[in-house]
């Protein structure tokens, strides 16, 4: 992907990354829209805004010389800076485009939870609504607010995600680094309503 002049994309072109400080393009998630069989790219990007709280989902779509940028499909800006994963689900017609992000992530730390947000639209450029009238899918409980994270919808509206911090002393950096999960979490299922979304609960694969 190439900026063009009139992008609304700051470009990648930091030399170092690290939490709170990603303003490039990562992420993507390879997306065929059924409308019109052509081929996307969803990509965590970044706008330029205030605060630098610019997180964005940036479109590409392919063609024959590469892939081209499309105008955002969610722009954060003055809210989030850091939106991870994104990608979109096709149920009932609708389009469910979802991404996570962590509670440092938002203007005010801690301001929201880290988890699973989501947007709904009748077509892949939107118009988006979020769901349940907040946005906001699944989130970690509040006494173990770093307990999984990369939430991805899948199809079938099962949701995989990862173990992030075990539970731990708070307080206590050391002992929760100690604890970091690093493995494959319950598989959770979710079922959506149009605008809204229901948890129906979690399944534990056995050997």
């Amino acid at each position: 992907m190439v900026l063009q002049a009139n992008d609304p994309y700051l470009p990648a072109n930091e030399i170092d990354g690290g939490p709170g400080r990603i303003r490039a393009f990562r992420d993507p998630g390879w997306f065929r829209d059924p409308a019109d069989g052509r081929e996307y790219l969803l990509v965590a990007a970044s706008v330029p805004g205030r605060d630098h709280f610019m997180g964005a989902v940036a479109l590409a779509v392919a063609t024959r010389s590469g892939w081209a940028l499309r105008p955002p499909l969610l722009v954060a800006d003055g809210v989030n800076h850091e939106i991870e994963r994104p990608h979109v689900v096709v149920h009932q017609g609708r389009y469910y485009l979802f991404f996570c992000t962590s509670r440092q992530g938002f203007h005010r730390a801690a301001h929201a939870p880290t988890g699973l947000y989501g947007f709904v639209a009748p077509a892949l450029a939107g118009p988006y609504e979020p769901l349940n009238g907040s946005g906001l899918v699944i989130q970690n409980p509040s006494a173990q607010p770093d307990q999984a994270y990369a939430w991805l919808v899948l199809p079938d509206l099962s949701v995989e995600s990862f173990v992030n911090y075990l539970p731990a002393d708070r307080g206590d950096p050391e002992t929760a680094r100690a604890r970091f999960g690093g493995t494959v979490a319950p598989t959770l299922h979710l079922d959506l309503r149009e605008t809204g979304t229901v948890l129906l609960g979690t399944h534990v694969a056995t050997a």
